[in-house]
């Protein structure tokens, strides 16, 4: 019996299949998506959306990069959460420039002081990086389903160069924070 160019061929293409497939057999895996939803989420209170005022500084406290102010306690409150709710996750995200270096969120008044900005540091005092996700609340510190929680950070001024005559001006650092919660 002859075997023809395309009897050839075609014996060649289903072997290679079935190798293909038998490797790929080996690779298979599965992922599985789970998610809950809710009805109602927790509510951020409305003094937590607040203005942190830090007041007027001398430029010689800030004369060298990497200088910074004392620090002024922010708190982001919850409340309404529904009943086994266990973390709070929050991210919080420059709405300007962001110096990843020194975690600073950058100061956006464009005739302001420049080489400030302002870094939010995490409960344990860290800085804390735009765009990352903080997981701040966990279990029972979500106050034994009641329904509140409380997101405990600070904030203070931190300069990225150096500040001297001419660099000085207004600060306004908006910063976005998202919270999701499990």
């Amino acid at each position: 019996m002859k075997l023809t160019r395309s009897m050839i061929a075609g014996v060649v293409i289903s072997q290679l299949l079935a190798f293909t497939q038998a490797i790929a057999g080996d690779n298979d895996g599965i992922i599985t998506f789970n998610g809950v939803l809710s009805a109602t989420s927790c509510k951020i209170d409305a003094g937590s959306q607040n203005t942190v005022n830090f007041g007027t500084y001398p430029l010689s406290q800030f004369g060298t990069a990497d200088s910074s102010s004392l620090a002024s306690d922010i708190v982001i409150s919850l409340s309404g959460c529904p009943a086994g709710m266990t973390h709070a996750n929050i991210t919080f995200s420059a709405s300007g420039d962001f110096d990843a270096g020194r975690q600073v969120f950058m100061n956006t008044v464009s005739t302001g002081a420049t080489n400030i900005g302002v870094q939010i540091l995490d409960q344990d005092k860290q800085p804390v990086v735009s765009g990352q996700k903080i997981v701040t609340v966990k279990g029972a510190e979500f106050n034994d389903g009641a329904g509140t929680a409380t997101l405990p950070f600070s904030a203070r001024l931190y300069s990225t160069g150096v500040t001297t005559a001419g660099t000085d001006g207004t600060i306004s650092v908006p910063v976005n924070f998202t919270i999701d919660y499990q």
